[in-house]
């Protein structure tokens, strides 16, 4: 994880500041227009601590997150947990630990499909990350144990895998890996039940600076992470880079002025329409909390 000591982050002049004060007047869009800017970002009070909850995931509907914590009660430094809601409208309901996924060793970075039967996490023991899934029957069952992802996973067994973010049909997975030295996004195709040998992802003049958990949109044309790029607002900023096909590297990236504060900013989950995004923020030295951002209508 790449958090660590960085600003508090301020507020957006008289707007809501968390997603309570904000949800009765406001549902998520069922259109947006993607060529316009985020609106102010909510805070998802409801679900923040004191501790650090960060990196988002959702199902399609958006009823669902799941999301890391190190708040106390896990079983580990750092544990996944989930919450539900009855509709966009309104907030989500107590967070619980993800049943079945959490062990002594740290959980982070989940990630899943549309149908939402398999997820994805980053499994952290003895300062070495991997990607590991579990599987269920149907969203109404648990996860099974966890297991290592040997696909996605490099070796030497020192190196690290980890950021997993899986496309909504299950088609692809993108991560980072330490195995050609430093941080390096990486793309699998998913075959079968295992994946394709993965290929790095090229993002034009982009100087090698720290990329840790990146965001991928339905169509693969665009995509969000967070660096310490010079030019952003400070510590990692969240950046998008677009191409026109997949065919083609991604542009070079530009800073998401709208959602970066000079402390952390790191993006976690995009809606398939991509009007919304999910992402976390420090807002203290030790403090990490979920906001959520929509594009507007018009």
């Amino acid at each position: 994880m790449l958090y660590g000591c960085g600003s508090v982050a301020g507020g957006v002049g008289d707007s809501p500041s968390t997603e309570d004060e904000a949800v009765i007047a406001r549902a998520k869009p069922p259109r947006c227009n993607l060529a316009r800017p985020f609106d102010p970002p909510f805070a998802l009070a409801g679900l923040n601590t004191t501790a650090w909850e960060f990196v988002p995931a959702l199902s399609s509907d958006e009823l669902t997150i799941y999301f890391a914590s190190t708040r106390p009660g896990g079983p580990g430094a750092t544990d996944i947990y989930v919450a539900t809601r009855a509709s966009t409208a309104v907030t989500f309901g107590i967070p619980m630990l993800l049943a079945g996924v959490n062990s002594p060793d740290s959980e982070s970075r989940p990630t899943l499909p549309a149908d939402g039967l398999t997820i994805y996490v980053t499994s952290t023991s003895g300062g070495v990350s991997r990607i590991a899934r579990a599987t269920r029957p149907s969203t109404s069952a648990s996860f099974g144990a966890l297991v290592p992802v040997a696909a996605l996973n490099s070796t030497p067994s020192t190196s690290s895998n980890f950021g997993a973010y899986v496309l909504p049909d299950h088609r692809a997975i993108y991560f980072v890996s330490t195995r050609s030295g430093g941080p390096q996004l990486y793309r699998a195709a998913r075959t079968g039940d295992t994946f394709a040998p993965p290929v790095v992802v090229t993002v034009e003049n982009f100087p090698g600076a720290v990329v840790n958990h990146p965001v991928v949109s339905a169509d693969e044309k665009t995509l969000l992470f967070p660096s310490l790029l010079p030019g952003g607002k400070g510590d990692l900023d969240i950046w998008v880079a677009t191409r026109s096909s997949t065919a083609e590297n991604f542009k070079a990236p530009t800073l998401v002025t709208e959602l970066n504060t000079p402390a952390q900013d790191q993006p976690g989950w995009l809606s398939p329409d991509g009007c919304t995004l999910y992402f976390s923020r420090m807002v203290g030295p030790d403090n990490v909390d979920l906001y959520v951002a929509h594009r507007p209508a018009t």
